[in-house]
C-alpha cells in the first residue's frame, strides 16, 4: 500500500497549509496512508484543520523520541557510514568531481557545520562529528522509510541534513515535493530544481493578464515599499536617503553567512560558501582603484546574526583587515536608492540580483539564479577566478554592466512572477517567520495561517489535486486558471 511522507523541518504554520494541498494530491491518487516523520504539537493536533484531514486518513508518526538507543544506534552507524567520513578531509567543495549522490551528501553535511559555527569560524572536530552524525541519521532514515512504499514526500526544505536524506528518496525515484518561500515544488532525479525557477512558458501562461502592465504596476508599487517581498520593503521603509555627495558606485549584497546557498546546488560555481566567497572578493577589490560598498542584509539581526561581529571574525581568522577603500554599511539605506545610485553590484545568488537588473545594471553573481537561468546573457556569472577579477577590476563606468531594454522588462516581469504568482502567501494572508522571531509572533502568525486556511480549504485542495498530475509546483490560487 503506498503512502505519502511529510517531514519534521516544516514549521508548524507551514503543516497547517500543506494539510489541504497533500488531501488533494492523495485523494487524486488514491492514497489512504499519511505519514508523518513524528508527532505534531497539539496545537496542530487540535485544529479544525488537521482533525477534518484526519478523519479521511490513516495516519502514522514514525519516529519515536529520542533516548539512549538513539545514541548508541549514532555510533553503530558512524561504522555503517565509514566511507563517508571523507567529508571531513575535504576542503573544497565547488568544482568538484564528486558523484551526484556524494555532493548533495557532501553539501548538507558542509551547510549544517557552517549553522553550527561559534564565534571564531573554526570547524572544529565536535562540529564536524555532529553534522556527519546528523547527515547519517538522516540517510538512515531514509532507507527505513523507503521500505514503508513511500510513494511522494514532502520536504521543508532542501538544505542542511535534510539533502541527503532528500537525495536518498530521489535516487530512489520518489517524487519528493520541496517547501521555499510559500511554495512546493517538485524535485528532478538528478538535478536540483528550485521555487523561483522560471521559464518562458509562465510568460506564455500570463499572457491573458497582459503581464507588461501588470508587472510594470507592480513594479512601481514594489519601488515604493508596498511589494510582496518583506525583505524588500524592510530595505526600504525608515532608512536614510542617500543624499548627491554619496560617492559609492560599487555594492556587495550580503547573505546572512549561516543561511545556506545551496537550495539550488550550482557545482560550476567559483567559490564554496557565502564565507569563502567574501573573503576572496575582499581580497580581489583592495587593489580597485574605486570605492566599494558592503550592504548588510535587511534581515540579518531578525535571523538573529550580527553581521559586523561576523565580518570582523572572518576578516581576523583570514588574517586580513578591510581595505580602505572598503565601507561597511553604518547608517541604513534604501536599497531602492543604491540601486538608482549603483553603476555595479555584486551578490551571490540573491534577491538583490534580479532588483538591480530592473534598474538596468547587469549583476554580478556566483551561483545559478531566477535571472541567469531564463537569460544567461542578462548576468555576468564567473567561470573562474581571473574573470571574476575582471569584472570586480573593470571601471564601473564600463557598458558591461548595462542592460537592455528588454532585458530590464524580462527583470520585471520575472520579479512579478516571483513574489506574486509562484507564492502563497498572499492567499494565506501570512507573513515570514525568521530565526529570531519570538514565540508571541510565531503563534501570532500560526493563528493567522491557521484561521486562512481554514478558509480556503477547498481551494488549496483542489491546487493539491493538480499537483497529482497537471502541475510541478503550487502557484497562486489568483492565478491557478492559468496553470491547469
Amino acid at each position: 500500500m503506498k503512502k505519502i511522507y511529510i517531514n519534521n523541518d516544516f514549521i508548524d504554520s507551514q503543516i497547517i497549509w500543506l494539510l489541504p494541498i497533500v488531501d488533494g494530491y492523495s485523494s487524486k491518487l488514491g492514497i489512504n496512508n499519511i505519514v508523518f516523520n513524528s508527532v505534531l504539537p497539539d496545537k496542530i493536533l487540535k485544529s479544525k484543520n488537521f482533525t477534518n484531514f484526519s478523519k479521511k486518513y490513516k495516519i502514522d508518526f514514525f519516529c519515536k523520541k529520542k533516548n539512549f538507543f538513539t545514541y548508541l544506534n549514532s555510533i553503530i552507524l558512524i561504522i555503517k557510514y565509514i566511507n563517508y567520513t571523507k567529508v571531513f578531509f575535504i576542503k573544497k567543495i565547488c568544482n568538484n568531481n564528486f558523484n551526484w549522490f556524494f555532493s548533495e551528501f557532501c553539501h548538507g553535511y558542509w551547510d549544517y557545520c557552517n549553522i553550527l559555527l561559534k564565534d571564531n569560524l573554526k570547524k572544529n572536530f565536535y562540529i564536524k562529528i555532529k553534522s556527519f552524525i546528523s547527515c547519517i541519521n538522516q540517510l538512515d532514515l531514509a532507507n527505513k522509510l523507503i521500505k514503508q512504499n513511500i510513494h511522494t514526500a514532502f520536504f521543508g526544505h532542501t538544505t542542511y541534513f535534510s539533502k541527503p536524506f532528500i537525495a536518498l528518496f530521489r535516487k530512489k525515484n520518489i517524487r519528493v515535493f520541496c517547501q521555499a518561500s510559500y511554495n512546493l515544488y517538485s524535485q528532478y532525479q538528478y538535478e536540483d530544481n528550485y521555487w523561483s525557477k522560471i521559464e518562458i512558458k509562465d510568460f506564455k501562461k500570463l499572457k491573458k493578464i497582459n503581464l507588461t502592465k501588470t508587472s510594470l504596476n507592480y513594479w512601481d508599487n514594489r519601488s515604493r515599499g508596498k511589494g510582496n517581498y518583506e525583505d524588500a520593503n524592510r530595505a526600504f521603509i525608515n532608512k536614510k536617503i542617500i543624499n548627491n555627495n554619496f560617492e559609492f558606485k560599487n555594492f556587495i549584497f550580503l547573505h546572512i553567512f549561516k543561511d545556506s546557498p545551496f537550495n539550488l546546488i550550482d557545482n560550476k560555481r567559483i567559490f564554496n560558501d557565502y564565507f569563502d566567497w567574501f573573503i576572496e572578493t575582499i581580497k580581489i577589490i583592495k587593489n580597485s582603484r574605486e570605492k566599494w560598498f558592503i550592504k548588510l542584509h535587511p534581515s540579518h539581526i531578525k535571523w538573529g546574526e550580527n553581521q559586523k561581529l561576523v565580518i570582523t571574525n572572518i576578516l581576523k581568522k583570514n588574517n586580513l583587515s578591510l581595505p580602505s577603500n572598503v565601507y561597511i554599511e553604518k547608517q541604513s539605506f534604501s536599497n531602492i536608492d543604491i540601486f538608482k545610485t549603483a553603476n555595479r553590484v555584486v551578490t551571490f545568488s540573491g534577491t538583490a540580483h534580479l532588483e538591480v537588473a530592473c534598474y538596468g545594471i547587469k549583476p554580478i553573481i556566483i551561483s545559478r539564479t531566477t535571472l541567469y537561468d531564463f537569460d544567461k546573457t542578462s548576468v555576468l556569472k564567473p567561470k573562474n577566478i581571473s574573470e571574476y577579477k575582471k569584472f570586480l577590476l573593470s571601471s564601473s563606468s564600463s557598458n558591461l554592466f548595462k542592460l537592455k531594454p528588454i532585458n530590464i522588462l524580462n527583470s520585471k516581469k520575472l520579479l512579478f512572477i516571483r513574489e506574486n504568482v509562484l507564492s502563497l502567501k498572499n492567499d494565506l494572508n501570512a507573513f515570514f517567520i525568521y530565526r529570531n522571531d519570538s514565540v508571541k509572533l510565531r503563534n501570532k502568525e500560526f493563528k493567522l495561517v491557521n484561521f486562512n486556511t481554514f478558509k480556503i480549504y477547498n481551494k488549496l485542495k483542489l491546487l493539491g489535486s493538480y499537483l497529482a498530475f497537471n502541475l510541478t509546483r503550487t502557484v497562486s490560487l489568483k492565478y491557478l486558471k492559468f496553470y491547469k
